[in-house]
Parts: C-alpha cells; sequence; structure tokens
C-alpha cells in the first residue's frame, strides 16, 4: 500500500477513489473483508500487512485503523478527506437510513452468520458487518447524531 485515504465515508473518499484510479493506482474503496477479523473481535493481535496487493485504501474500515495501517506502511502517504459536518451529517444519515437501511436487526436467528471471507452477498452478513464497522467507527451501531458527528 502506497496511499491511504483516512477521511471518513461521505467525505468524498469515492471521487478520491475513483481519482486513484485514474492515476493508475490500484484502489480498494470500503473494504468489507480485509478487517473483518478486527472488527468482530476474533483477532486480538492482528497484523495490519493486509493490502500488500493494492496500491491505496480508502474510505472506512481502513480509515478508521489509519494509525496501525501507517505504522505497517510506513512509506505510505495519507490523504484526509473533510466535509463540513452539518452537510456532512445529512448526507450520511441519509445515506444509512434512508438509501442502504439494514434490513435485518440484531439478535435474530440468522444475525449469527459469520463475516465471511470474500465480499458478502449475503444480507445478514452485510447487516452485522456495518453494525459493527459503525459501532467501531462512530461508537454506536445506529446512526446517532451525538456519536456520528463526534467521530
Amino acid at each position: 500500500m502506497k496511499i491511504l485515504g483516512v477521511g471518513l465515508s461521505k467525505t468524498g473518499t469515492a471521487s478520491l477513489t475513483a481519482a486513484l484510479r485514474t492515476l493508475g493506482f490500484s484502489a480498494l474503496h470500503y473494504d468489507r473483508v480485509r478487517l473483518n477479523d478486527i472488527l468482530d473481535g476474533s483477532n486480538p493481535r492482528p497484523d495490519f500487512h493486509r493490502y500488500d496487493d493494492v496500491a491505496a485504501v480508502t474510505d472506512i474500515p481502513s480509515a478508521y485503523f489509519y494509525r496501525e495501517l501507517l505504522a505497517a506502511y510506513p512509506e505510505a502517504k495519507a490523504i484526509l478527506t473533510v466535509r463540513d459536518v452539518e452537510s456532512w451529517w445529512r448526507s450520511v444519515s441519509y445515506h444509512v437510513n434512508v438509501r442502504l437501511p439494514l434490513a435485518q436487526q440484531p439478535g435474530s436467528a440468522r444475525w449469527k452468520q459469520p463475516l465471511g471471507s470474500a465480499p458478502s452477498t449475503n444480507a445478514d452478513a452485510h447487516a452485522r458487518f456495518v453494525n459493527l464497522l459503525h459501532n467501531y467507527v462512530y461508537g454506536s451501531p445506529e446512526v446517532a447524531p451525538a456519536n456520528w458527528t463526534e467521530a
């Protein structure tokens, strides 16, 4: 990894990824696989050398672990994308609550499915991933203005 996008979702990370790809970098946006063992707590001492095969990684969850990833890849450059808090809040709350609401709630029998080792097409596994990710990054699986804007 040569470049780490350290901005939160809805701060221009998709545009940054597209720009990096246009410049010829292999870029991974919103990685739903490689950090799952950390998110689900199954790996208490993880090795963060997980992105040797790509030049750039953007968005959460990797952005949340920027300290660990920059320690693992000390030559990497960090790019921070930012956005006005009020504008970001309107965008992220619409994105999570309206555009891509989770159909599966924690506690159901199917909720126990593993996160998986490949991009999930399983709605339950993806819902679990999103809830774990939101809890890790924002301190709340639900879109809560106080927690999320503080993050």
